[in-house]
């Protein structure tokens, strides 16, 4: 009956520290532990001497007569921690020198060397709930995803687009293009698309990438020989509305190590895998 309480409180206390904006961490995982170990190093004591005290009281009536075995099975009312130390003490004293002052030696030692086991004990599942909760969860470990910011600008490229759309036109620093929806998408196909740009532009990065890395890997003859295939697609994403971007890249003349490192080292990777900033403003 007295864990009914503890649980409420420990309720209790839970929502009290959800409503304050408490997060669960380690500090508050100790803290369980502590409430736990201290209200079971209170309640303990008092509960073993409960179940001495009705075994060994059980023990006097059988000696008056009162009872024809009061550490036996025909001791219904007893509990069942009580049988078991009944047992226990059967199994070791069938001699007739068992006595009461025995009985109450054996009843205070336990319960004077309970709380000192508890406390051991107690130690010991802190300590290993540290140790787990230390070690990385490899298996249930979900990366987030995070977003790359600059710490400085080298250089910015600046393009503007008007007129319809991707059947418009698009110019950066003197280049003009005629835009226009490629047939697969009920276009005429006769300019440049966006999806065109982006291959091309992440084709000449990741190249760039893999010779730039090459450097350090003692690998520059192969990555001159490089070349890069960049395949950007146009379609519906998975469980969301409207339209999506997919990448396909292959490199001719390269080992996986170098394409690897290329692929980690290119801004444009880096971009799609990492996230960007990105900011958006009337003019």
């Amino acid at each position: 009956m007295a864990f009914a309480p503890m649980i409420m409180i420990e309720d209790g206390l839970i929502n009290l520290g959800r409503r304050l904006g408490v997060k669960e961490s380690m500090g508050t995982r100790v803290l369980g532990y502590l409430y736990v170990i201290a209200f079971v190093s209170f309640i303990a004591p008092l509960w073993a001497r409960s179940q001495v005290e009705g075994v060994g009281n059980g023990w006097a009536r059988n000696q008056s007569g009162t009872r024809r075995d009061a550490f036996g099975p025909d001791h219904v009312s007893a509990s069942p921690i009580q049988r078991v130390i009944a047992a226990v003490i059967n199994n070791s004293h069938r001699s007739s020198e068992f006595t009461k002052t025995k009985l109450n030696f054996i009843h205070h030692t336990s319960i004077l060397d309970l709380p000192k086991m508890l406390s051991s004990a107690s130690r010991r599942l802190i300590s290993s709930s540290l140790r787990q909760s230390a070690k990385p969860k490899v298996f249930n470990h979900v990366p987030s995803r995070g977003i790359m910011t600059l710490k400085t600008k080298k250089y910015t490229a600046e393009a503007t687009a008007s007129g319809a759309g991707r059947n418009g036109t698009t110019s950066s620093n003197g280049l003009e293009l005629n835009l226009a929806l490629p047939k697969e998408l009920g276009g005429t196909g006769n300019g440049q698309n966006p999806e065109q740009l982006f291959a091309m532009g992440y084709s000449a990065c990741f190249l760039g990438a893999l010779q730039a890395v090459a450097k350090t890997m003692g690998k520059e003859e192969m990555a001159k020989k490089a070349v890069v295939h960049t395949s950007v697609s146009l379609g519906e994403p998975n469980g969301q509305p409207g339209f999506g971007l997919s990448v396909d890249i292959k490199v001719e003349g390269i080992d996986e190590e170098l394409l690897q490192a290329g692929h980690a080292f290119c801004p444009y990777s880096r971009a799609l895998n990492q996230g960007v900033e990105v900011k958006v403003s009337t003019a």
